[in-house]
């Protein structure tokens, strides 16, 4: 081959390959450096390949031309030598063409060893990608399996710091790799050496992509500057996975195989010289050698030049030279990558990761948002995580959630900060590992708005790679397609977060069907799957719209995740955080102490905290760095910045814009008092420069956040304070009430005049058109609009003929008439309805209540009656659809009633004394009551008794005919009678709290007709020589309430005397709720005994004095080692007891698999996180981890000793009665929700991991039950007897230590197993009571 004409062919791709794999022989290497001396692409192709290693089977000797440091010299004027001959004729040069599938091919971005890559867009999505084809014609297979790997190990990875592989292909018969288009600079084209902290930042992006890699079983082995980009936004990317190899996760092992030793020689770990298979170490290497170039500006002295080289000079140089400048900490971790030993260097990547990670923690700087570190009312994103302070527990909870199920829904008050926890909190953490640190988890974030459906797309359609039409069709059209898509694209180490904000949003803003529709792909999600995880935030007060969605309620119930107010700790730690990390103090502690004081006035302040903040970081003084108290008091307090601020905003507009920003900012606001997202063009309907103006000015004052959305501006409130706190526009709102009955007046009278074909009788007057006239005209529909001009033109023609006397006269004569005829049309015709609607409604509400009692006795275990001694599980399911189907007879029949109501409310409107519809609406109202009355909702019971009452108006034989005047009774009777009873009512405080008032003594017993008034009572009964009894009753309207209970002598110590009584058993919550709580519909539940109850759960104390009063029998040892073996629950923790022959009895707590608490018989055991309780009694610990089969010697030791006789395991029935009393409370201290103080719960000591345990029993009386019990919400669940057996044998009640307050609902039930020892559940004795 001549000299020319080898120039013209240059380097055959099947040459380069037999080159990269080490199979060319001494003299054709030889023949290739030559000829490259003189040819400079193929001296730049070498050179590109020597970088990238040259293996080698044998040593061969190096040119001596060749340098460690670029492998080949160019001497000047050189011809090309000729180049050795392959086997074959090489074949010619390739062309891909110029569009193939979805791409469109574009220049040439470069030319590497085996291939070239294209700059390509990709029609389908619109989008910049790189292709990469061999570049041969005729590619050899050993080349397309080399092309293969290569895809097949970047495809394996999805992660932030790797190059993405977007899909795979051939086009012409030649295969390509789609990647990611990613504009930067690779590391070796940075100016080195860089300063150690931008080393830091990149070692770290290179230990993220590096340990990815490893997870998925992918050895790089070819790591260097030249292989890792830096990205215009600084993100590091991993490339080049040409000499990627697979290994085993499990033994680190590689396949043996002949290019073992291929890589770049100055960055090869020492063992691949000796022969050595490559390995994780091996690329840890190569990661080090890495960044000491990055931190020094060369590769470590003695690094070899060739492969040929027996072993790396590097070997004897020991510490390392790195200049003094460098942290110390970085340059051990550089040092411990390099040791020469593989076993010395980090053991793994993630190890390595964890290191730089909290390197870069230590020595992190200002955070990287710039401006005011508060948000004033903005919520904190991502980018503000280095300012979110105060809520780490949360943080860590909802985490901890989100490892154990697939939907976690946070709620809470407006203002407490959902969005911002969620954004600036969990999902930074997320990505960066700490849900899954074996996967890589991506976050997607979305609002519902208009039309949920279309957000949902085009949020997941990058993720499904999918077009976001495609995605619509499929989710509005094919029932179960989201789950499984979602599950199949993030299989493997793939994972995806997905967090949906303001789900309210489904109720104010979206359509129904689209809400509907949404609602039920959410359900979808809620299947377990480990790399799909959904994060949803919602206002507290729309929960329960929300859970009556449908296929979300009962997942809704699940996830729910209650978001508490910060507490002062965590309000201190939001103040002072974001002001200490820019060297900024407040001037002293009583400072801080004011402003933690003004979260103290009440739910929804800390956005207007966050508003006061920010300001005063704008009037800060900056000579000395201070947040002062006078600037504070010039911004009028907390309470009053934003108004202040809100108010100066509209001084500075004119009246006409001050009218106009009051129309923007009603408009902004729903009739629910929540915010709405509209665009421009609906706010600003006219051409009028005033809401333009108006509009600026708002936004400008941060009162209105804007963004675009499809080319268009669209604007919002900035935050929900402003609708509660703001007395100027809570003001307008008021005006805009009565403005608001005035517009639904004319909506009614619109829809007349329709119906009587747009007649002019039915139009209004002038008094009704003066009333409309401050109505703004955007705010009515058309036809109101309609009505309104046919109203006015009807008026304007009156006028015009007015001096027509005579005609006026008949024209006013015949609206008198024709108005009496109307009004007798239109009364006539609202009777009609009413009558209509209310003609079968007593009928059908005897009918309905004759259904409701036979559902109830379903739930109950009752069929036709008789009672059935174990309730099987589809009973239950016909029990819970009959009462579906009851429920919504309830509702139909309710909904007439209101129809009829209404009707006759309009026939009294127009004449109040028509005696029929007087009538009849009392009727109305008086059985719709009765049967809100019957299906307990007293709040509708209550508010419709009051609205009989003012439409009877004093009438005392109506009063007596409706039994108004009933006054409930109480019979007392006790055995032996002569008891003196007290009595207590219990009231509710201002924050929905029970707590019992006395009242007067009402004598002794028996007591007959003790006349009281509706509500929920305690009866306290002494009598001498007898042990004192509490008694629950309930009263309702109409209620004679007897009770007959026997008085025991005496109570055994530690227990309490529960009498025969009746409450209200079930939850009368949402139907979601108490369909997830497992618990019957409310209703009234008698015990016909009496029964002993322990006051707290049995102890480790005492079930220690049951195992030392046993023999030495088989039976009795293996008793003993019941609670030997830890058994972990699914969060990791377990209980054991064991005796040791010189230690004696010893107990360990562990808090995880790894790490327990341990503490001997007299010793205490601490809790070293914990700020308050840290140190306990472990024998007062309530006994966990024993099941109801273990428990069944206890208790016959319990009877057979004479401490109790009887003892027993509580019946489920008997436990909630305990618990709650007579009324329906749902937790035993009758507060609407658990406090963290209250009882022992996952809040109680801050959701910290290593907090989480019991306490001593009887730690927390504040949620001691009407009788006395203790921890019936907390500490650990409680093993019961179900009186129907739809649950199996075994009920738990209660809540835990480990659970959230959700799970203490008295009326929960959970079904458990005669088997299962669990270490969050315990047991609570009972006995019978016998005379």
């Amino acid at each position: 081959m001549t000299s020319s004409n080898a120039a013209s062919l240059c380097l055959p791709d099947e040459l380069l390959v037999d080159l990269v794999e080490g199979r060319l022989s001494s003299d054709v290497l030889a023949r290739a450096h030559q000829h490259a001396e003189g040819c400079d692409p193929c001296r730049t192709l070498l050179a590109a390949i020597a970088r990238g290693g040259l293996p080698s089977r044998t040593p061969t000797p190096a040119p001596p031309q060749v340098r460690p440091d670029d492998h080949t010299q160019t001497l000047s004027g050189a011809a090309p030598a000729p180049l050795p001959e392959p086997p074959t004729p090489p074949p010619g040069p390739w062309t891909p063409p110029s569009e193939f599938d979805e791409f469109q091919l574009g220049p040439l971005l470069g030319r590497g060893g085996m291939g070239v890559v294209y700059l390509a867009k990709d029609t389908s999505l619109d989008r910049r990608v790189a292709v990469k084809f061999i570049a041969s014609s005729q590619p050899r297979p050993r080349v397309r399996a080399l092309f293969e790997t290569e895809a097949r190990a970047i495809a394996r990875l999805q992660h932030p710091n790797v190059v993405t592989v977007f899909r795979v292909g051939t086009a012409g018969g030649h295969p390509y790799i789609v990647y990611e288009y990613v504009l930067g600079r690779s590391l070796s084209q940075l100016q080195l050496p860089l300063p150690w902290r931008r080393v830091l930042t990149l070692g770290l992006g290179l230990a993220r992509g590096l340990a990815a890699a490893h997870r998925q079983g992918v050895l790089h082995r070819d790591l260097k500057p030249s292989n890792a980009l830096v990205t215009d936004d600084g993100v590091v990317k991993l490339l080049d996975f040409g000499l990627a190899e697979y290994f085993d996760l499990s033994t680190n092992a590689v396949p043996s195989r002949p290019n073992a030793r291929a890589g770049t020689p100055r960055y090869m770990a020492p063992e691949l010289f000796r022969g050595e298979p490559a390995s994780p170490q091996s690329d840890m290497y190569s990661l080090g050698v890495t960044l000491y170039e990055l931190c020094t500006g060369d590769v470590p002295p003695g690094a070899p030049a060739r492969l040929t080289d027996s072993a790396p000079a590097r070997e004897a140089v020991n510490p390392l030279p790195l200049t003094p400048d460098i942290d110390p900490e970085l340059a051990t971790l550089i040092r411990h990558c390099l040791a020469t030993d593989p076993a010395e260097r980090p053991g793994s990547a993630d190890l390595l990761r964890e290191a730089l990670e909290r390197l870069e923690q230590l020595h992190s700087a200002t955070p990287l948002a710039a401006g005011n570190p508060y948000r004033g009312l903005a919520p904190f994103e991502a980018e503000h995580r280095a300012l979110f302070f105060g809520r780490d527990a949360d943080i860590r909870a909802v985490i901890e959630r989100l490892r154990r199920q697939p939907v976690v829904l946070v709620a809470g008050d407006s203002g407490v900060g959902k969005s911002s926890l969620c954004q600036a909190g969990v999902l930074p953490r997320v990505a960066a590992g700490e849900l899954d640190a074996e996967r890589d988890m991506a976050t997607v974030t979305l609002w519902p708005g208009v039309r949920p459906l279309q957000a949902l797309a085009a949020a997941l359609a990058p993720r499904l790679e999918m077009k976001e039409a495609d995605v619509v069709l499929a989710l509005t059209g094919v029932d179960g397609w989201l789950g499984p898509a979602l599950r199949k694209a993030h299989e493997g180490r793939r994972g995806l977060l997905i967090f949906i904000d303001q789900l309210e949003e489904l109720l104010t803003q979206s359509e129904p069907l689209q809400a509907a529709r949404f609602a039920q792909l959410l359900g979808e999600l809620a299947l377990p799957s480990p790399g799909v995880r959904v994060l949803l935030a919602v206002r507290g007060d729309f929960l329960t719209g929300i859970c009556t969605l449908p296929g979300l309620g009962e997942e809704a119930e699940r996830a729910l995740y209650i978001l508490r107010p910060l507490t002062p700790a965590g309000v201190r730690e939001a103040i002072v955080g974001p002001a200490r990390s820019r060297g900024v103090a407040f001037e002293s502690e009583e400072l801080i102490q004011t402003l933690v004081a003004s979260m103290a006035h009440g739910e929804g302040t800390l956005p207007l905290l966050q508003f006061a903040l920010a300001e005063l970081w704008e009037r800060r003084n900056p000579a000395h760095s201070r947040i002062t108290r006078q600037a504070l008091e010039e911004m009028g307090g907390v309470a009053g910045a934003l108004s202040r601020h809100a108010d100066g905003v509209l001084a500075r507009l004119n009246a006409v814009e001050k009218q106009a920003a009051r129309r923007l900012m009603l408009h902004l606001v729903t009739e629910e008092g929540t915010r709405i997202e509209l665009g421009e063009e609906e706010l600003l309907t006219t051409k009028d420069a005033a809401p333009r103006t108006a509009l600026r000015a708002l936004t400008e004052g941060r009162l209105l956040h804007a963004h675009t959305v499809g080319g268009e501006a669209r604007y919002v409130i900035a935050h929900d304070s402003l609708i509660q706190s703001w007395g100027t526009l809570r003001n307008w709102r008021d005006r805009d009430i009565g403005q608001r009955a005035v517009r639904q007046r004319m909506e009614l009278a619109s829809a007349e005049w329709e119906r009587l074909s747009r007649a002019r009788e039915a139009l209004w007057g002038q008094r009704h058109i003066d009333e409309a006239r401050p109505l703004d005209p955007v705010t009515l529909g058309p036809r109101e609009r309609a009505f309104l001009a046919a109203s006015q033109r009807a008026l304007k023609l009156q006028r015009w003929w007015r001096y027509l006397i005579v005609l006026l006269v008949a024209l006013a004569l015949a609206a008198i008439y024709g108005g009496r005829y109307l009004d007798a049309r239109f009364i006539d015709s609202y009777v009609t309805i009413a009558r209509e609607s209310f003609a079968s409604g007593p009928e059908r509400a005897k009918e309905v209540r004759a259904r409701r009692e036979q559902a109830l006795n379903m739930f109950n275990g009752r069929v036709t009656g008789s009672p059935v001694t174990t309730l099987p599980a589809d009973l239950w399911t016909q029990a819970e659809a009959r009462w579906k189907q009851v429920l919504e007879s309830y509702e139909k029949i309710d909904r007439d009633f209101d129809q009829a109501a209404v009707a006759l409310q309009k026939a009294l409107h127009r004449e109040e004394g028509y005696g029929r519809a007087h009538q009849l609406l009392a009727e109305v109202l008086y059985e719709r009551m009765r049967l809100a009355e019957d299906f307990q909702r007293e709040e509708l019971a209550t508010q419709l008794f009051q609205q009989l009452k003012s439409h009877l108006d004093g009438r005392a034989e109506d009063i007596q005919k409706y039994q108004l005047d009933s006054i409930p009774t109480l019979d007392v009777e006790t055995k032996p009678p002569g008891a003196r009873v007290e009595l207590f009512r219990y009231v509710r405080d201002a924050r929905g709290a029970l707590s019992p008032e006395p009242l007067a003594e009402v004598g002794t017993s028996p007591i007959v007709g003790k006349q009281l008034s509706v509500g929920s009572y305690l009866l306290h009964v002494t009598l001498p020589g007898h042990a004192p009894v509490d008694m629950p009753v309930w009263l309702s309207r109409q209620g004679h309430a007897k009770v007959s209970f026997p008085i025991p002598d005496s109570v055994p110590d530690g227990y309490v005397y529960v009498p025969p009584g009746c409450f209200l058993m079930g939850s009368n919550d949402a139907e979601p709720l108490r369909s997830f709580l497992r618990a019957t519909p409310l209703q009234e539940k008698c015990l016909d005994h009496g029964f002993f109850i322990a006051k707290t759960e049995v102890t480790f104390g005492d079930w220690l004095a049951y195992l030392k009063s046993l023999s030495q029998d088989d039976k009795a040892r293996s008793i003993k080692h019941i609670l030997d073996t830890p058994r972990f629950s699914t969060g990791g923790k377990a209980v054991t007891l064991r005796y040791h022959p010189t230690r004696g009895w010893v107990f360990s707590l562990y808090v995880s698999s790894e790490e327990s608490l341990t503490a001997r018989e007299g010793e205490l055991i601490h809790y070293p996180k914990r700020e308050r309780n840290q140190t306990a009694d472990w024998r007062r610990f309530p006994l966990s981890g024993v099941s109801p089969s273990d428990l069944e010697g206890y208790t016959y030791w319990l009877d057979n000793s004479k401490e109790l006789k009887g003892a027993r395991l509580c019946s489920d029935q008997e436990w909630e009665f305990a618990a709650r009393g007579a009324d329906g409370r749902n937790f035993p201290h009758g507060k609407p929700r658990l406090e963290p103080d209250d009882a022992n719960f996952d809040e109680t000591y801050g959701r910290v991991p290593e907090s989480f345990g019991p306490d001593e029993v009887g730690a927390h009386p504040a949620s001691a039950s009407p009788f006395g019990l203790q921890d019936m919400a907390g500490s650990v669940l409680e093993i019961t007897r179900p009186v129907t057996g739809d649950l199996g044998d075994i009920v738990v009640k209660g809540g835990a230590w480990y659970f959230d307050a959700g799970s203490a609902f008295t009326s929960s039930r959970t079904a458990g197993d005669t088997n299962l020892r669990d270490p969050v559940t315990g047991v609570r004795i009972c006995a019978p009571f016998t005379q």
